[in-house]
């Protein structure tokens, strides 16, 4: 038994000084709410009062997300004056198939602000008398806007509507005075709060979260090609990892480190597809449960991969 156990250890120890695991962070998308399917955007000319407005706050959140693909309006102005079209015939199916045509898979947002409004109260005085029976005169200013937009993006391939929503925003002022008129209360300057609110629900409605995740690659000293490949991640230039990942495995297709390996990999660039599959095989060669815990949290984000 003795000698079973001495033996045993000198196996664990071999693996060990022979294999070790290096963590990286890496950025990871979570679902958004409503997935469009597509990273190219194409935003439309928004209707209504501050329509444009709307449209600019929208078109820099998207930009800010670094997520989307956006389409200059200006250039979106040429593609539809190429085709003979105008901003209205977007709401035209047949057009917006034709147009679709060209422009390929890309998402199109339109939008219309239906409701743009301030309203002030009068203003309300009360006279608040001291202890020392001194009279103070106080003034209460009370200023609402109220905003509605209609949003939706159309499927530029099929001209279908594949999200419709009404969003609202409602913002209040109050200023107090005593002894003299309240300070006056920008009602523009609340309109335009208004819009960044929806802007900002719209745009966290459509796009995913990024959060950092870290994954722990395993490197041995007998395939060289794992470090390298780990090297490459380090420096985001995923697509080289990769390939060094699939060499690796293509050589040493017995080891689960480098199954393992190239599934971190895939996950890291996006392509869930094909991380599922170099997790499944890792397991299938070393069936532990760090790997099982991988391959489900992979599968969370395959609601979204950039495989081909």
């Amino acid at each position: 038994m003795r000698r079973y156990i001495t033996f045993a250890t000198i196996v664990v120890f071999m693996f060990l000084i022979g294999s070790c695991s290096h963590t990286v962070k890496v950025p990871v998308y979570r679902p958004p709410q409503t997935d469009i399917g597509v990273k190219k955007v194409f935003i439309a000319q928004m209707t209504g009062t501050g329509g444009t407005d709307l449209e600019d706050r929208i078109r820099d959140g998207l930009l800010s997300s670094g997520y989307y693909d956006i389409v200059s309006k200006l250039q979106f102005e040429k593609i539809l004056s190429s085709h003979g079209m105008s901003w209205s015939d977007l709401n035209v199916l047949n057009k917006v198939v034709e147009l679709g045509r060209d422009i390929g898979p890309a998402a199109i947002i339109l939008g219309d602000v239906s409701v743009s409004e301030y309203i002030e109260e009068p203003v309300k005085y009360a006279v608040v008398v001291d202890e020392d029976g001194t009279r103070h005169k106080l003034g209460k200013r009370k200023g609402t806007a109220h905003l509605e937009a209609h949003i939706r993006i159309l499927d530029a391939r099929t001209g279908e509507k594949i999200f419709y929503k009404k969003f609202s925003a409602e913002r209040t002022e109050i200023t107090k005075a005593e002894n003299a008129p309240p300070p006056p209360i920008d009602g523009f300057e609340l309109l335009r709060d208004c819009r960044q609110e929806i802007a900002d629900m719209f745009v966290s409605r459509i796009t995913p979260i990024e959060t950092i995740v870290s994954l722990d690659y395993e490197l041995d000293d007998e395939i060289p090609l794992l470090e390298k490949g780990y090297k490459m991640v380090k420096a985001k230039n995923y697509d080289k990892a990769i390939k060094y990942f699939e060499q690796a495995t293509s050589e040493n297709g017995d080891r689960w480190e480098t199954w393992w390996d190239l599934g971190l990999t895939y996950e890291a660039a996006g392509m869930h597809q094909k991380a599922d599959s170099a997790l499944t095989k890792a397991y299938d060669l070393f069936p532990e449960d760090f790997i099982a815990e991988e391959i489900a949290n992979n599968k969370k984000y395959m609601w979204r991969s950039d495989d081909e």
